[in-house]
């Protein structure tokens, strides 16, 4: 929205919250998921990749899809590495299903929530209780290395693309799971470019001050 210069309200659900669970939250969304585009008061649309491509395709000024067709396959490969690999192992829903299996790794949540809220970095003895969403993400950081431009700054060179819209969260939620990111200095380097840009700094800067 911001790097197409949309208009746009923006209204936080707190999914730490339960936000997400509410009766109101849950007639306009099944999957008590975030986001949500609200357009017109009645329309919804969910899922993030399809907020996307509607935004694409309602707004082509601007355009976040390269031109070329082998490109625009390679930066939804990059999108799909994020909304098909990475996220749906470390969502919260995810994680509360494998915290009801996992004792130690419900014992952690709570604790590493509370340390992301305070903005500090929490250290576990046991270093195995958040194996599993450093797990998947580490595995889908790595992908992410071996796709992303070389010479960037943005994940397809030098033009912002759909793939930056997807890495840039993805790297924030990592930051809830105390996931060290040095092994991975080009998706930091797609993370930097794209925070760093004048049209996204304020609109971001909204977003983390909820988180």
């Amino acid at each position: 929205l911001a790097i197409k210069q949309i208009p746009y309200q923006l209204e936080i659900i707190n999914i730490m919250k339960g936000e997400h669970k509410t009766e109101e939250y849950t007639r306009q969304n099944a999957l008590n998921q975030i986001p949500l585009l609200e357009l017109d008061g009645t329309t919804h649309l969910k899922q993030s990749i399809a907020i996307l491509e509607y935004l694409e395709e309602a707004y082509p000024a601007k355009p976040l899809l390269p031109k070329d067709l082998i490109d625009r396959a390679r930066c939804r490969e990059i999108v799909e590495i994020v909304n098909s690999f990475i996220q749906p192992m470390q969502n919260k829903g995810t994680v509360e299903k494998v915290a009801e299996l996992d004792p130690a790794f419900a014992a952690w949540i709570p604790k590493v929530v509370k340390a992301h809220e305070e903005g500090k970095t929490f250290e576990e003895e046991d270093g195995e209780v958040n194996f599993w969403p450093q797990y998947w993400m580490n595995r889908g950081f790595r992908a992410l290395e071996s796709v992303i431009d070389e010479e960037g700054p943005y994940c397809m060179g030098k033009d912002v693309t759909l793939a930056d819209c997807a890495v840039v969260p993805q790297v924030i939620g990592a930051r809830l799971y105390q996931l060290n990111m040095t092994p991975y200095p080009k998706t930091m380097r797609v993370f930097e470019s794209v925070t760093n840009r004048p049209d996204v700094r304020s609109g971001l800067a909204d977003i983390l001050g909820h988180l």
